[in-house]
């Protein structure tokens, strides 16, 4: 794709943009746009049914950058708010920014409403209205931009919590083509932005099915071997089903010498004489993650919790999507076992410990451990008696060990692709952004393109939010 630059430019004062193309102009937020607040609403108001209300949580995670009630589905609030707070009831094009943000990125999301039904802003949010010479679709863009954010980011306030006001907002720095320019930009990146939305998608969709492959592998091998011509027979386990014929099933009691808590010792801040403990996150992607541990003194009390290389840790209190998540500990660095996870020491005599990870791994075996689970408040635990009873095939070691070895080859291969394919979403994302800025910044002169013929898609979008504040 080959596109023009503007011949004429000018010096522009707005952090990170050297230039703007000479007739565009310079403004403020707070000239082009009035700004106000959602509706002061905890999660208790929220319900079913009633009007849509666009909260910051959904900013956040899940409708960033647009949202339309008919396709996303939001929380609601009673039809009493329409008339109390019509002030916080949201016009097409119309921006809903989250207040306040856990980290420095998320500072400045937003969601643009592309709906003509009635929706509402809710609690933590701040109203963006375009009431000047405004394309709305243009400055979703703007607003996207990093040109545009890291002026945020330079003005919010806090420690834990970052928080924006009216008042940054309005200070903010933002430019202004003419008009059509506007429109032609937003229809630029309407188009080409889906473009790389859908190839994103792809990817997304490709990871999804090696996630599946991954799984397969891993629950066939450890259930049905390596042989797919053995006879096989019934394993008396509802859960574990057919296995071969020549193994025999037991309990993982069988093959560890111990599943233990961890131990209760007070978390510090980490300085030379600390060593690093477990926590609950640490294992939470299914491997040891030393960004995600806490601290403790360096005591002599503390060895018997000391992890040895094969050691399996083991999560028996959390959500019930997370439980019974598993990590093997190889070694790379002294870790103590901490609370809230079950260390399993392997039999080294009877059982291979990668093969018992990756039978702790399969599917069947974390269904078998949810089911077992008993349910609380926003959490479930699984009882130490609970996992030494759990059904295990018992085969020899020789041939555990050239499962582990089978699967460790084929998740390596899968993983390999996996990592290839984040890099590439990773490539089209910065590609996107870099787009994004280059269009709105003027670094590229996209008066005259032109939709290819049949993207009704893109036309449709830009007719939904140029509606608001249209002749």
């Amino acid at each position: 794709m080959t596109l023009n630059t503007y011949k004429d430019t000018a010096s522009c004062q707005i952090l990170g943009i050297e230039s703007l193309p000479s007739h565009w102009s310079e403004n403020k937020l707070g000239y082009l746009f009035n700004l106000g607040k959602g509706l002061t609403v905890t999660k208790q108001d929220l319900c079913d049914e009633g009007v849509p209300c666009l909260n910051y949580g959904e900013i956040h995670s899940k409708y960033g950058f647009e949202v339309n009630p008919n396709i996303h589905r939001l929380k609601c609030v009673s039809q009493s708010y329409l008339k109390s707070n019509p002030n916080a009831l949201i016009q097409n094009g119309d921006f809903v920014f989250a207040d306040t943000s856990e980290d420095i990125e998320g500072s400045g999301n937003f969601s643009q409403l592309i709906s003509t039904n009635p929706t509402l802003a809710g609690y933590h949010t701040i109203i963006v209205r375009p009431v000047g010479n405004v394309f709305p679709r243009f400055f979703a863009y703007v607003f996207h931009s990093e040109e545009f954010r890291n002026q945020i980011r330079l003005l919010v306030k806090g420690v834990k919590v970052l928080s924006i006001s009216q008042n940054i907002l309005k200070s903010t720095s933002v430019w202004l083509p003419t008009k059509g320019e506007q429109q032609k930009i937003a229809q630029f990146l309407d188009y080409e932005t889906a473009k790389i939305d859908a190839l994103i998608d792809e990817q997304k969709r490709l990871i999804e099915l090696l996630k599946e492959k991954r799984q397969a592998v891993i629950s066939h091998a450890v259930t049905k071997g390596l042989n797919p011509d053995v006879p096989m027979k019934d394993s008396g386990v509802e859960w574990l089903g057919e296995v071969p014929e020549h193994w025999t099933i037991g309990k993982i009691n069988h093959l560890v010498s111990s599943v233990s808590n961890g131990t209760t010792a007070a978390q510090i801040d980490e300085s030379l004489d600390t060593l690093a403990i477990t926590r609950i996150e640490t294992i939470s992607t299914g491997q040891i993650n030393y960004e995600k541990v806490g601290y403790i003194e360096n005591t002599k009390c503390i060895e018997p919790f000391l992890l040895q290389k094969g050691d399996i840790l083991f999560s028996h209190i959390n959500s019930l999507a997370m439980i019974g998540n598993v990590a093997i500990y190889e070694e790379s660095q002294p870790l103590v076992h901490g609370m809230n996870l079950l260390r399993l020491k392997p039999e080294r005599s009877v059982v291979n410990s990668y093969w018992l990870l990756y039978f702790l791994k399969s599917k069947i075996v974390r269904q078998a451990v949810e089911s077992r689970a008993k349910p609380a408040i926003n959490q479930a635990s699984i009882s130490t008696g609970s996992i030494k009873e759990l059904a295990i095939p018992l085969i020899s070691l020789e041939e555990q060990t050239k499962i582990a070895s089978y699967i460790n080859y084929e998740t390596m291969r899968i993983d390999r692709l996996d990592m290839q394919t984040n890099k590439s979403i990773q490539l089209m994302k910065e590609r996107r952004s870099a787009l994004i800025s280059a269009a709105v910044t003027g670094k590229i002169d996209v008066r005259d393109w032109q939709p290819p013929k049949g993207s009704d898609r893109v036309e449709s979008q830009l007719e939904k939010v140029s509606a608001h504040g249209e002749a």
